[in-house]
């Protein structure tokens, strides 16, 4: 054994260049499919506990409910928790209504809900809300001041005004407008303002004795809500007893018959079919990267255990032989590819934290890397044993080389090992790029929409507009003025439209301005907005349009004809809550456009909100914040400087930002990925490459000796490449092809599937 021992270890330093090219796969191998399981589980499960912190652990929810569904619910033991909320009643702010009520422990627990500052409240007179109801009602986010509110109590068909004032004892961080209630037939709101039972059932004793009616005073009642916990493997038959439930105890014209699901918390398959994917791709790469090592070498491989055979070896000490090198070799490929790989996904993750994300959940997937592990020494055991059985029916005479027909089989199975690592390479790109082009589409989107929108009664001033700009964690502001104005031109009778004058710098991803943006921003130049859906029924001008500003009497303020630019606006390419899109048409102008018209009417006289005369302002402001910056001290900068310059303001920061991180970890997660998978099967294939440029040299230099011009060489070895590409191409489709069909067949059929994605191809391959 020690002389095999020997003799293993001097046959490893004899031939250097191929036992370090196979260490260096096998660790590089090994070390990559740490990296990648370590990433891809890390990741999934940072999104996974991401959408349980913004859109809560329950599963299922009953906004709608009876005060005798508790009862039913507690006697159910597939119920893991259960979770109330009641609304008391409403309130009314500049953007919308907000839920008055409570919550209790268990909903706090499985809703996850949090505060961004101070507490919950504990005393009748203490109220918690959410950052955006507090500056939709004109106060800051400064703790203990006194808060008061009109509270809507609802009585039947109408509602009974209560006033209220509370100390502001906490800041809930935003879930109301991120939870999604897809069974809300009634469309209860969430509590938005949280005050104690007690104050809450005060607030209902106090409504019921100010009325005399008594069935008015039996209709003042809270609204529970309920949210139910419930395990995976009870889901589906807790389903089916939730609505047998729901539809034998309520009227189903004005309660929910359904359960709302949780479907944003706990996707079906986007939270594990790039996943699982992905870790097969990573089993059948790491399978492939030693066997491909091994039969790039595997004719000298043989030529030289035929050698020792010839001079007395037995099978079993050839067999023990082939044991030790390969020990030699892939222990030392697993000693330095845990330290490697280990580094390698400290160092990727501490990049994913250094870009603003979430914390990461460091998993390390040890059921998976043991499968890995377990494959990546069946590949190393398989590869052995395909090199001893054909040594061993290699002839001892002559050279004592591998048949023509036998290297002639190695050789196409050579081909078809780069083929599919080429066609792995296609694959694993078309998953991630039309993996990553939702998520791409709604990070752009809602990283469109404005972090805070601010207006008041008159025009927001251009020196307001400095200030706010000098705010910390304000990456950008867009002001604009909203309009009417009468629009007419040959085919169109004169109508009134909206007229929007924005800076076509800050409107760049919503409009294509084209070439003609320096005659925009000088006024030269408009664009007519026109919605897609309508765009073939309007009539369109064929150059310039006629744009009027009626004044009193038959006299207009002002009037111009001007080049129009007409543009379609794709649905949904507008997120910033602009008003009139519905409307056949919308026009978009510069300020300076603007700004001429009011100079060209007499001083004090008024086009909506400007006055002629007076400086330049705005209708609205659209500030962004930076996903990076102090998101609270950013709310409350802002919200005082609104109050001290009665400004109002609509603070939908959580909201959009939430949606924006959740878009931006499912990219990271399939980037991440592919980075690591493309980098092994790339490392594989120059590995392999180069061994074959190695073993082609004498084959091109008989060819140049016959006549072959170096030209024609090229052109051979290109034309090889190529076909080498289209091959792979091809089968990278038809390995992606097999994978759609197979996820989605049972659910949607096959033509239905594929059309999907061929649809989904196009939409990508145009957004980019």
């Amino acid at each position: 054994m020690k002389s095999i021992f020997e003799l293993s270890i001097q046959r490893i330093f004899h031939r250097k260049r191929p036992s370090i090219l196979l260490l260096l796969v096998l660790t590089i191998s090994f070390a990559f499919s740490i990296v990648s399981l370590s990433l891809v589980e890390s990741i999934a499960k940072t999104n996974a506990e991401f959408r349980l912190d913004t859109y809560g652990s329950w599963y299922y929810a009953i906004p709608s409910g009876e005060p005798s569904d508790e009862e039913w619910f507690q006697k159910q033991d597939w119920i893991d928790a259960l979770g109330i909320a009641r609304i008391y009643g409403t309130i009314d702010f500049v953007s919308g209504q907000a839920g008055f009520g409570t919550i209790d422990q268990n909903l706090i627990d499985i809703g996850r809900l949090k505060l961004d500052a101070g507490r919950f409240p504990e005393q009748d007179y203490e109220i918690a809300m959410e950052q955006d109801v507090l500056n939709g009602l004109g106060y800051t986010s400064d703790l203990n001041q006194d808060i008061s509110l009109d509270i809507l109590i609802p009585c039947g068909t109408s509602v009974i005004p209560i006033q209220r004032t509370y100390r502001l004892c906490g800041i809930l961080h935003e879930y109301t407008d991120l939870w999604l209630l897809n069974e809300n037939k009634n469309q209860q709101l969430l509590v938005s303002a949280y005050v104690t039972t007690a104050e809450g059932e005060n607030i209902l004793d106090t409504v019921r004795e100010s009325l005399e009616d008594i069935t008015q005073k039996e209709l003042i009642d809270s609204n529970p809500e309920y949210f139910l916990n419930v395990t995976s493997s009870n889901r589906n038959d807790a389903q089916i007893l939730l609505n047998d439930y729901l539809a034998s105890s309520r009227n189903p014209y004005d309660k929910d018959v359904f359960a709302c699901i949780n479907t944003v918390a706990f996707p079906k398959l986007q939270a594990t079919e790039h996943n699982t994917f992905y870790i097969y791709m990573i089993a059948l790469i790491t399978f492939f990267a030693v066997l491909c090592t091994s039969i790039m070498e595997i004719s000298e491989e043989v030529q030289r255990y035929t050698i020792l055979r010839s001079i007395g070896i037995t099978k079993l000490q050839l067999l023990i032989l082939l044991l030790t090198e390969t020990s030699l070799t892939a222990f030392p490929a697993i000693v330095l590819g845990i330290p490697l790989g280990i580094g390698a996904t400290w160092l990727a993750l501490r990049g994913l934290l250094y870009t603003g994300s979430v914390p990461i959940q460091i998993t390390i997937p040890y059921v998976a890397l043991g499968r890995v592990l377990l494959l990546w020494f069946v590949s190393v055991i398989i590869s052995r044993i395909i090199l001893f059985i054909v040594a061993l029916r290699t002839p001892l005479i002559g050279r004592m080389q591998l048949s023509r027909s036998r290297d002639r089989i190695f050789t196409h199975l050579r081909e078809a090992l780069i083929l599919a690592l080429i066609g792995i390479f296609t694959c694993i790109t078309l998953i991630t790029a039309l993996g990553s082009f939702q998520p791409s589409y709604q990070r752009k989107y809602w990283g469109l929409c404005p972090t805070y929108t601010l207006w008041k009664d008159k025009l927001i001033l251009k020196n307001e507009i400095d200030l706010i700009r000098q705010i910390p964690g304000i990456a950008r502001l867009n002001g604009f003025g909203e309009m009417e104005i009468k629009l007419s031109y040959p085919g169109l009778e004169e109508q009134v439209v909206l007229i929007y004058s924005i800076d076509a710098n800050d409107w760049k991803e919503s409009l294509d301005f084209g070439d003609s943006i320096k005659q925009f921003q000088h006024g030269q130049q408009i664009i007519l907005g026109i919605p897609e859906d309508i765009a073939t029924d309007c009539v369109l001008p064929e150059n310039t349009v006629h744009l009027k500003i009626d004044g009193k009497g038959n006299s207009p303020l002002a009037e111009i004809d001007i080049v129009a630019n007409p543009t379609i606006i794709k649905s949904n390419s507008f997120n910033r809550g602009l008003y009139g899109f519905d409307e056949p048409y919308t026009i978009f102008c510069s300020e300076e456009l603007v700004q001429n018209l009011l100079d060209s009417m007499e001083s004090g006289k008024t086009w909506d909100k400007f006055v002629a005369g007076e400086s330049y302002g705005y209708d609205r402001v659209y500030a962004y914040a930076n996903l990076n910056s102090d998101n609270l001290s950013t709310d409350m900068t802002i919200a005082n400087f609104c109050n001290a310059h009665n400004i109002k303001l609509d603070n939908r920061r959580q909201e959009f930002q939430a949606l924006v991180q959740e878009n931006s970890q499912t990219l990271i997660m399939l980037s991440s990925a592919w980075c690591c998978i493309a980098l092994i099967i790339l490392i594989l294939l120059i590995s392999a490459l180069a061994l074959e440029a190695e073993h082609q040299k004498t084959h091109l230099g008989i060819l140049r000796t016959i006549g072959l011009s170096i030209n024609q060489m090229r052109l051979q070895i290109l034309l090889q490449a190529l076909i080498r590409s289209v091959a792979g191409f091809l089968i990278g489709w038809s390995i992606y092809g097999i994978y759609i069909v197979s996820r989605d067949l049972n659910a949607n059929g096959i033509l239905s599937t594929i059309r999907f994605k061929i649809e989904e191809l196009i939409y990508w391959g145009c957004d980019s």
